[in-house]
């Protein structure tokens, strides 16, 4: 399990990257 949590905070940052992404591109919407 320890092993998840160490691979856990970089998955997270991808999903957090991607998901301020999405807002962005929402708040820039043309």
């Amino acid at each position: 399990m320890r092993i998840l949590d160490l691979d856990a905070p970089s998955a997270d940052l991808r999903i957090h990257e991607t998901t301020t992404q999405q807002v962005v591109r929402t708040s820039v919407k043309p």
